[in-house]
């Protein structure tokens, strides 16, 4: 996973860099550098951005605080497949999605070859009915599963969007949004959707 993340984030930074060139037959396309446009906007940019209710975050946040959104195995399953990497002879703090096997004269990337020998490490320690340590995965968080904009924002936000200038819908939206939080979600802080009890 953080070979994933790194080259996710590789790929974000190296899209928010580069520039965007004007096309003559594209009139429609802005060009530039994206984080200079996000950061700076030129007219007929309006930031439609709007400030949520505090209150209401910290109700949504309360559900969802126990889960970890950096965990993608539990400690001792996640401990167990580093020892077998380093018993296989790949450092799992050093490797990278760029590293290479090199004796293999191929030029086949190292983490892929790494995760089959894993994969048959796993099979193995299930087949023949190791229990210690027992491998697990992590659990899929319930929370938040009434987390929905009612379909009365819904519709007020379509209809919105394709009636009004962008300074008249940051407003609009700002009303609406208002509005929503305080039908959809009771005083104890439970979501619900279009009027019923999440």
């Amino acid at each position: 996973m953080p070979l994933v993340r790194a080259e996710a984030f590789e790929f974000v930074k190296n899209w928010n860099e580069h520039r965007i060139r004007k096309q003559k037959t594209r009139p429609h396309v802005t060009s530039g550098l994206p984080w200079f446009m996000y950061e700076y906007p030129e007219e007929p940019a309006v930031d439609c951005s709007s400030v949520p209710n505090p209150d209401l975050v910290d109700t949504l946040h309360q559900e969802v605080e126990a889960y970890d959104l950096d965990e993608y195995l539990p400690a001792v399953t996640l401990q167990w497949c580093h020892e077998k990497m380093r018993s296989l002879s790949f450092d799992p703090a050093t490797l990278t999605a760029k590293d290479v096997l090199e004796e293999e004269g191929m030029g086949r990337r190292v983490h892929g070859h790494v995760f089959v020998l894993l994969k048959q490490e796993v099979e193995r320690h299930l087949a023949v009915g190791n229990n210690s340590p027992t491998l697990t995965l992590t659990q899929t968080p319930k929370g938040a599963g009434s987390w929905k904009p009612s379909e009365k924002a819904m519709t007020a936000f379509h209809e919105a969007q394709r009636n009004e200038e962008p300074a008249e819908f940051r407003d609009h939206m700002d009303n609406v949004l208002a509005e929503s939080d305080d039908e959809n979600y009771t005083s104890e802080g439970q979501a619900s959707v279009d009027g019923e009890e999440g």
